[in-house]
């Protein structure tokens, strides 16, 4: 009996091993995040810790959570914390242009923004005080 492989079952089981992995990895975060959830630490670190992985497991260059009072939607978020991938320990404040924030609030549905320049929703939000060209922004109600 055999126990070599062929080409073509060891490319599948090599993309097996690397699907269990992904799956290790996020089953991993999302335990770190429950753990932090049930823990006595505050709501500002743990979103803290939801953004951080985030930026890290997803590989994008930014990410955010900002919280809305739901007795005071006139009001600024409660808790905005941003989060790039430039620096270890760059946290800072962040506030997403009222428009864009405004219109997932008052849709109360996902916005997805491959390119700023062709959408024209926000085409008048482009130029170079706004270095954002693609957007997703889920709100959970």
């Amino acid at each position: 009996m055999s126990t070599d492989l062929s080409p073509e079952k060891a490319r599948r089981l090599e993309q097996e091993n690397i699907r269990l992995r992904r799956a290790v990895e996020e089953l991993s975060i999302l335990n770190e995040i429950a753990t932090a959830i049930s823990s006595s630490l505050s709501i500002d670190q743990i979103i803290e810790l939801i953004v951080n992985k985030c930026v890290k497991h997803l590989k994008v260059e930014q990410a955010a959570v900002m919280l809305l009072e739901q007795q005071q939607q006139d009001q600024m978020f409660k808790t905005m914390v941003r989060r790039t991938d430039r620096s270890g320990s760059n946290i800072l404040p962040f506030r997403l242009d009222a428009e864009l924030t405004g219109w997932m609030l008052k849709h109360e549905r996902p916005l997805l923004i491959n390119d700023f320049q062709q959408d024209e929703r926000f085409s008048r939000l482009v130029g170079d005080d706004f270095p954002i060209h693609s957007l997703m922004s889920v709100p959970l109600l």
